[in-house]
């Protein structure tokens, strides 16, 4: 009797984990006819999925932004800044869905989940959530590269 029990926790670990989980898809441009790049996400969660699209934007010099524990509009949860650093003086327009995944630059990203590092781990200065460090990256870059820089320096 132990051991059916045993296979079934086992069984359900494994089956409740596949539910949860989510499929990233990217697509290089050699491998596409027309030299287009493609980003494909499934988020497996309780997520806000509408498609958002935030316009192209000038800002004062020296002005600040919030950063936000999670990007969604506030009738589907509320609103918590953790913070803010500063704005640049134009942001590019950028779209998302659960996670931000394009800019008007064609810039594309998608998210796989991961854990953080421990030294940042309950500390005042980790305030970036992967969804914000996405959203920064598509308003103020125009390349893979330039995101993985910004991001970085900004976790």
């Amino acid at each position: 009797m132990k051991k059916v029990l045993v296979l079934f926790v086992i069984a359900i670990v494994f089956f409740y984990t596949g539910l949860i989980a989510c499929t990233d898809i990217g697509v290089g441009k050699l491998a596409t006819v027309d030299g287009s790049a493609i980003s494909a996400q499934s988020v497996d969660g309780s997520y806000d999925s509408r498609l958002i699209i935030h316009p192209a934007a000038d800002h004062e010099p020296g002005s600040m932004t919030p950063v936000w524990e999670w990007i969604v509009y506030a009738d589907r949860r509320p609103l918590v800044q953790l913070g803010e650093i500063p704005q640049v003086e134009h942001t590019y327009s950028w779209i998302q869905t659960s996670y931000p995944f394009s800019n008007e630059k064609g810039l594309l990203m998608g998210e796989t989940t991961q854990g953080g590092a421990r030294e940042t781990a309950n500390s005042a200065d980790a305030i970036m959530t992967i969804e914000q460090l996405q959203a920064f990256a598509l308003q103020r870059c125009t390349t893979a590269r330039e995101a993985i820089e910004l991001m970085g320096s900004l976790a």
